[in-house]
């Protein structure tokens, strides 16, 4: 819904720091704001508060800048600032704190980076009137939730529609392409002739990924890709909530568009504190024995999983098998 213009790139980090780009640009604000637990790519201007030990992350309402890689640039905290997931009012304190010097947040609509975290109610919606309360540009980074939740992503299926979109992955499914798309007035500044900001690649649309995206894209545009992953996942968040109560064991999986998390709390994880303070523990044991089932889960017990279009009910009810057994050793244990 937000792709007025569309200018092309190969990765998803690409994307987002010409997304920034043209943010300060249309700004001239420097600073960008983020979700604590959100990945957005690999540069220093948002490799920042990833995974932070939250016993250098500073207070969950008021988080602190922790750099997430060695090799940023010496002050790349003092051009960060996190706030926690799902809490409008903290991204609107952090606004009337640092606002003039704010050129866009940028939001993950759900945190797949943490385990999967779906927005509360009405909270994207209260981003946007926050950041257009602030005249901040809205960001969201839907390289995963783009085209997954539905044709047109998060966007569509939530009704919040942002200034500018960095796109990836599902766009060419695998072929290395990314997109960013937006306002016209916003993406204006990267005309060729006429625009302020460079945008530049070699390989920037290439012709093949191209072709792999028109034939993807088509292939996604009636939603039914998008309605068998959410049936599937609806099959997988039910099953592993009867399971984990027949077993007694503390523990949730949550879903959304083929992508999930097993965290084990009897608390719903809305924002990273709460995913980070869950049970890493018991996770490890869970996903050792559910491996050797030959199932494979990520050893992360803060990152996301994912059925695809290829898998298959049966598929479904054979990891659930892979997973009674999981929790079955994480009982034991206790």
């Amino acid at each position: 819904p937000s792709a007025e213009r569309v200018r092309f790139a190969n990765t998803g980090t690409e994307a987002m720091m010409k997304a920034v780009m043209i943010a300060r640009e249309h700004t001239g604000r420097g600073k960008i704001v983020k979700a604590e637990g959100a990945y957005h790519g690999w540069y220093d201007d948002f490799l920042v508060s990833v995974h932070p030990d939250p016993k250098l992350a500073g207070p969950p309402n008021s988080p602190l800048p922790v750099r997430a890689s060695g090799g940023l640039r010496r002050d790349v905290e003092d051009w960060v600032v996190p706030v926690p997931f799902n809490d409008p009012e903290a991204l609107d304190r952090a606004l009337s704190l640092h606002g003039d010097d704010v050129a866009a947040v940028i939001v993950e609509p759900v945190v797949f980076n943490s385990g999967c975290i779906p927005p509360k109610d009405r909270y994207l919606e209260a981003v946007r009137e926050v950041t257009r309360k602030h005249d901040v540009v809205l960001i969201f980074d839907e390289v995963i939730t783009g085209f997954r939740l539905a044709p047109g992503g998060a966007q569509e299926l939530y009704g919040v529609v942002p200034d500018l979109t960095v796109l990836a992955k599902a766009i060419a499914n695998g072929y290395p392409l990314a997109a960013v798309v937006g306002r016209r007035d916003l993406m204006e500044v990267t005309h060729p002739a006429h625009g302020r900001v460079l945008y530049a690649g070699t390989y920037n649309a290439h012709h093949v990924a191209l072709a792999a995206a028109s034939v993807c894209l088509e292939k996604l545009r009636d939603g039914g890709v998008q309605r068998k992953l959410q049936e599937l996942t609806e099959r997988l968040v039910e099953g592993f909530g009867r399971l984990a109560d027949k077993l007694g064991v503390r523990a949730r999986l949550q879903g959304l568009g083929g992508q999930f998390q097993v965290y084990f709390t009897d608390e719903e994880v809305v924002d990273y504190r709460s995913a980070a303070f869950s049970d890493e523990w018991a996770y490890r044991r869970f996903q050792g024995r559910v491996l050797k089932e030959r199932v494979l889960m990520k050893p992360s017990y803060l990152f996301h999983h994912g059925v695809t279009y290829s898998h298959t009910e049966e598929d479904i009810d054979k990891i659930l098998e892979a997973m009674e057994k999981g929790l079955e050793a994480v009982r034991d244990e206790d």
